[in-house]
C-alpha cells in the first residue's frame, strides 16, 4: 500500500473510532441523566433529508434512498442534532443491509409523527430481534453494538418510541414521536 492509501485507511478509522467514542459519550451521559436536549421546533422533513445526505457517499454503491414524505411542514420539538444522529445510525444499517433500496416514509396525525424506515434485504435474524436495541449486542455482521442502543435513547429522551420487525421484503424500523406544538 502507498502512503496515500494508508493515509486515506488512517483517516477513515479515525473517523470510525471517533463517532464510537462520541456515541460511548453520549450513553454515558444518557446514564448519569446529564445529556440534555436542546429543543426546538423542527420540520422532521429537512432533518430527514439531512440524515439522507449524510448516509448517501455510502449508499453510492447501488443503493437508492427513496423519501415518501408530506408535502406540508411536520413541526416536531426535538433536539436536531441528536435525533438526526439517531435517524442516521438507522439509515446507516438500511444501507448496509439493504440490496438495492431503503425507503423512508414520514406520516403525521394531530398527535404523533411516525418514521418508518425499510430496506430490502434479508431482515433480522429472528433470535436477533429481542436484541437489536441492548448495548454492545452485535447480531450479524453487526459493528459496535452502540449505534442501536444509543438510537433507541435519544428516540425515549425525546418522548417517542422505536420499534424494529420483519416486514415483507427487508427490516423495518419505526420511530413514533410526539407532534410538535
Amino acid at each position: 500500500m502507498d502512503a496515500g492509501g494508508a493515509a486515506e485507511v488512517i483517516l477513515s478509522e479515525s473517523e470510525r473510532m471517533t463517532g464510537l467514542v462520541d456515541e460511548l459519550l453520549d450513553i454515558s451521559k444518557i446514564d448519569m441523566g446529564r445529556q440534555q436536549l436542546a429543543l426546538s421546533e423542527t420540520d422532521i422533513r429537512e432533518l430527514l433529508y439531512d440524515s439522507i445526505r449524510a448516509v448517501e457517499p455510502a449508499a453510492a454503491g447501488g443503493i437508492a434512498i427513496v423519501p415518501d414524505f408530506p408535502e406540508e411542514p411536520v413541526m416536531v420539538s426535538c433536539d436536531d442534532t441528536r435525533l438526526r444522529r439517531a435517524v442516521t445510525n438507522i439509515l446507516s444499517n438500511g444501507v448496509r443491509y439493504a440490496r438495492s433500496q431503503l425507503r423512508l416514509t414520514c406520516r403525521a396525525d394531530k398527535r404523533y409523527v411516525t418514521i418508518r424506515i425499510q430496506d430490502d434485504g434479508d431482515g433480522i435474524a429472528e433470535e436477533d430481534l429481542p436484541h437489536i436495541f441492548d448495548r454492545f449486542y452485535m447480531g450479524k455482521s453487526g459493528k459496535s453494538g452502540i449505534g442501536l442502543a444509543l438510537t433507541k435513547e435519544i428516540i425515549h429522551l425525546h418522548k417517542g418510541t422505536i420499534r424494529a420487525y420483519n416486514g415483507d421484503g427487508g427490516a423495518v424500523f419505526e420511530i413514533t414521536l410526539p407532534m410538535g406544538r
